[in-house]
C-alpha cells in the first residue's frame, strides 16, 4: 500500500474518531524540536511492546510524525 493511501485510510479513521483527530492535530502544531522529542519518546515507549494493537498504534505514530503527513491528514479531514 502506497503512502498516500495510508493518510487517506488515516483521515478516514481520524473523522470516526475524536481522539484520534486531536493526536493528529497535535502533532501538526508542533515545531520540529518538539516532534523530534516526541519521535524519541514513542520510540522508547514502543521498544519493547510486541502486542498486535501497539505495533499498530506504532505504525500510527510513525506515520503521522512524518514529514508533513499529520497536516495533509488535517487537510483530508476538513475537505469534507
Amino acid at each position: 500500500m502506497r503512502m498516500g493511501e495510508v493518510i487517506e485510510q488515516i483521515a478516514e479513521v481520524c473523522r470516526r474518531d475524536s481522539q484520534l483527530r486531536e493526536i493528529v492535530r497535535a502533532v501538526a502544531r508542533m515545531s520540529l524540536e518538539e516532534k523530534d522529542v516526541f519521535v524519541s519518546k514513542v520510540r522508547r515507549y514502543f521498544l519493547n511492546k510486541a502486542g498486535e494493537v501497539d505495533v499498530e498504534a506504532y505504525k500510527f505514530y510513525s506515520i503521522i510524525l512524518e514529514g508533513d503527513n499529520s497536516r495533509k491528514i488535517l487537510e483530508l479531514i476538513e475537505e469534507d
